[in-house]
C-alpha cells in the first residue's frame, strides 16, 4: 500500500505525523510505503534531514521517499492508495482533498478548515479529529484494509471555491 503526502517541506504540513503513521501501519498491516511528494526543495535541507533522522529512528527509512515537486500531481494521486492532508493549521480551501477525491483516491485529514469541510461533505470516512494520531492510524488502517474509496461525484473546482470565497467576502462587507 502507498500513502501519499503531497506537501511542501514545512513543519505545518504534518510530515512528522505521516512518518509516525507509516511506522504504526507497518506494525499493524505490513507492507506500507510513504511518498512525501514535494518535500525535497532548495532551502529546506535542514528540515528534510530532521525528517530522514526521524524515519531512521522509527525504523522506516527504507519505506519512505522524499521527492521534489512534480507537475503531474494527479498521476501521483492515482497511483496512491491513500492521500494524506495533515496540515496543523487550517487550510483555506483544502484543494488537495478535492484533487485526490477527483481522481478517485481516498483522503485522510484533520477536521480543520477547508480540509475538514471538504472531507465532511465529500468523504467523511477520511475525517479525523485534529492531532489524534491513534484515531488517524485506525482510520488509515480501516480505509486501506477495507479498500474504501470515495463515491464518484461532481466536485468544485479551484475557480468555484475562489468565486464562492469572493462572494462571501462581498456579502460580509455589504
Amino acid at each position: 500500500k502507498v500513502l501519499l503526502l503531497p506537501a511542501r517541506a514545512t513543519r505545518l504540513k504534518g510530515h512528522g505525523v505521516a512518518l509516525n503513521l507509516l511506522a504504526a501501519l507497518r506494525k499493524e498491516i505490513g507492507d506500507v510505503r510513504l511518498c512525501c511528494l514535494g518535500s525535497r526543495q532548495p532551502g529546506r535541507e535542514k528540515y528534510l534531514h530532521e525528517l530522514q533522522q526521524q524515519a531512521e529512528q522509527l525504523g522506516i527509512a527504507d519505506f519512505v521517499e522524499f521527492t521534489a515537486p512534480i507537475k503531474a500531481v494527479d498521476k501521483a494521486y492515482a497511483l496512491s492508495d491513500l492521500v494524506l492532508q495533515l496540515s496543523s493549521k487550517p487550510e483555506a480551501f483544502g484543494r488537495t482533498v478535492l484533487e485526490a477525491l477527483g481522481v478517485g483516491r481516498p483522503v485522510l485529514g484533520w477536521n480543520l478548515g477547508g480540509v475538514g469541510e471538504n472531507l465532511q461533505r465529500y468523504f467523511p470516512q477520511g475525517l479525523v479529529e485534529p492531532f489524534d494520531e491513534n484515531a488517524l492510524m485506525q482510520s488509515a488502517k480501516n480505509i486501506l484494509q477495507q479498500n474504501i474509496f470515495p463515491p464518484r461525484q461532481n466536485l468544485p473546482s479551484l475557480a468555484d471555491m475562489q468565486s464562492n470565497m469572493v462572494e462571501l467576502y462581498e456579502q460580509l462587507c455589504a
